[in-house]
């Protein structure tokens, strides 16, 4: 052990060195720590941020480390190539609590937001037909049908058709939407417009959402085991004339086992999210990219897969409140809270920085995907974006749910996709933030533009 310290701290003792060439080899060593806590807390009174880290064990062993150094004075070049390390990390916990947003509230805020919104607009479309029929009849309409019969309104306009909203004239007080669903009627109230005072009046639902969209967050990741799986080869070049490091990876296999994930808000256990992935296994191959190690990270070739299995999401009761999530859960069959995704292989083959062609396989009970082309890469660290680039899709609808869900989408959007055995073949392009599917003769957005 006395050798290898010195033969280590030998390459840093002739840094100081003008010129010069160095080589070193180390055949054997490591680091070893057992049983590490760290706790900080915030002294500040109007926020609430404390951190947690424990570690039970990580073992790292470096066996035949070579280093090999240049120095004309100008630069330094070191080259550091690790064969067949050895690591091992058990029971890592991190935990954090904060005072902070409840994405939770915010999704049905903004959902509501959106609801009212179209019983808006057409309560709008309302009253100003209504003021155009008395000025030009110089009279009151009695009826809705009263005033399409007179076409001063469409009731053929999907505002009206969609059955969500059921819409009344109360001349001169008000002009009111109803919810037209019995399950929706039990959570949501009316919206009105106050003729007199022409504005809409205030919902205390939404007012007491708003009020209470800040709760104190209990945040906890636990990492059971992580291991490298097969023999690796590393290589990292530090140049001093550039900001960035070159990190290559000849092999890697690196295993994850049972990573949780939860997030708990004011301590309401009926509130709990929490992602929990049993196994996740890394595989990288001719992989070359390029880092500061802060606010700097580009992959420039190689290629990646992730694979994970049996992973379950488990989301807020309290998100069934909300018709929009209640409808879909419905129709996939998800029942108790609970999403199970059997399998999820990733592969990314990276081109150049720019470029890379993926290949995605997903499984669950109610759906089965393979994703596969192009795609390109702006990969800023602060604005990292992916643009598809002819992408096809195979879509597999397993739950009853899903193919009403899909045919019912087809319908709203007039269009009808390629099938062939119950097959779905779709191309997206586009922002992978806002995709869109490739037809014959247009191209359609996947999602609803806000």
């Amino acid at each position: 052990m006395k050798n290898q310290f010195l033969i280590f701290c030998f390459p840093i003792l002739v840094i100081s060195q003008e010129n010069y060439n160095l080589e070193s080899f180390i055949g054997g060593s490591g680091i070893y720590i057992n049983n590490f806590n760290y706790s900080q807390n915030s002294d500040s009174t109007e926020t609430i941020n404390s951190y947690k880290v424990s570690l039970n064990e990580l073992k790292i062993s470096l066996n035949n480390f070579h280093i090999i150094g240049q120095n004309n004075g100008e630069k330094r070049i070191y080259d550091f190539e690790l064969n067949k390390p050895d690591f091992t990390l058990k029971g890592l916990k991190l935990s954090r609590k904060t005072f902070s947003n409840n994405w939770i509230t915010t999704e049905k805020i903004k959902q509501l937001k959106k609801r009212e919104s179209i019983a808006q607009e057409a309560i709008l479309m309302i009253r100003d037909a209504a003021s155009n029929y008395e000025r030009d009849l110089n009279s009151v309409p009695k009826s809705l049908d009263k005033l399409a019969v007179e076409n001063y309104l469409d009731l053929k306009n999907e505002i009206f058709i969609d059955k969500t909203w059921q819409y009344s004239m109360n001349f001169p007080e008000s002009i009111d939407a109803r919810p037209g669903d019995i399950d929706f009627a039990q959570k949501y109230k009316i919206v009105s417009y106050d003729l007199k005072n022409e504005k809409f009046n205030e919902n205390p639902t939404l007012d007491s959402l708003i009020n209470n969209s800040m709760v104190n967050w209990n945040y906890q990741l636990d990492l059971n085991h992580v291991n490298i799986l097969t023999k690796t080869k590393i290589n990292i070049t530090i140049d001093s004339l550039k900001n960035d490091n070159i990190v290559k990876v000849k092999n890697g296999n690196f295993l994850i086992e049972k990573l949780t994930f939860q997030g708990i808000p004011d301590s309401k256990l009926d509130q709990l999210v929490k992602a929990e992935f049993p196994e996740i296994v890394f595989n990288l191959s001719e992989v070359w990219l390029e880092t500061n190690l802060s606010d700097y990270f580009v992959i420039h070739k190689g290629l990646v897969e992730i694979n994970f299995k049996n992973t379950e999401i488990k989301f807020p009761s309290n998100i069934r409140q909300e018709p929009y999530f209640e409808k879909i859960l419905n129709k996939l069959g998800v029942w108790n809270n609970l999403i199970l995704i059997k399998k999820v292989n990733f592969n990314f083959d990276f081109i150049n920085e720019k470029v890379a062609e993926i290949k995605i396989d997903i499984h669950t009970p109610f759906v089965r995907a393979s994703l596969y082309g192009g795609i390109l890469l702006d990969q800023d660290f602060n604005n990292f974006k992916i643009k598809l680039e002819s992408v096809n899709a195979e879509i597999n609808p397993i739950s009853l749910g899903l193919k009403t869900l899909i045919n019912n989408w087809e319908s709203k959007k007039n269009i009808e996709l390629i099938r062939k055995d119950g097959l779905i073949t779709v191309q997206f392009t586009g922002d992978i933030s806002q995709p869109m599917i490739k037809l014959p003769h247009k191209y359609i957005y996947l999602f609803e533009m806000e």
